[in-house]
C-alpha cells in the first residue's frame, strides 16, 4: 500500500516539473568537435547551432584558430560565452 502510494504521489510530481530547455548548453561540446577536428585534419571547419540560429557560426582555421573574437549570448540563466582570438579557448561566464 504505502508503495502504491509513493509511485503515485511521484508520478504526479514529475508530470508537473517544469521543462529546462539545455540545448544551449550543448554548444560548447559542438565547438570543441569542430575545432578539433579542423585540428586533427588541417582543413578549414565551422561550427554552427541549428537549435539556435541566434548563435552565429564560428569558422576554423587549419590550425584551429578562430577568425573573429566575440562574446556568444547564451540564453540558459543568463551565461555568456566569450570566444577568445587565436587559439579559440572558450571563457564561460
Amino acid at each position: 500500500m504505502c508503495v502504491c502510494l509513493l509511485s503515485v504521489m511521484t508520478l504526479l510530481t514529475l508530470t508537473h516539473m517544469p521543462h529546462t530547455d539545455y540545448s544551449a548548453l550543448s554548444f560548447p561540446d559542438r565547438y570543441l568537435a569542430a575545432q578539433m577536428q579542423a585540428i586533427h585534419e588541417s582543413v578549414r571547419t565551422e561550427c554552427s547551432d541549428p537549435d539556435h540560429p541566434e548563435i552565429p557560426t564560428v569558422t576554423f582555421n587549419e590550425a584551429g584558430n578562430v577568425n573573429k573574437a566575440r562574446t556568444l549570448p547564451i540564453t540558459f540563466r543568463g551565461r555568456d560565452i566569450i570566444i577568445e582570438l587565436g587559439g579559440g579557448r572558450l571563457v564561460l561566464q
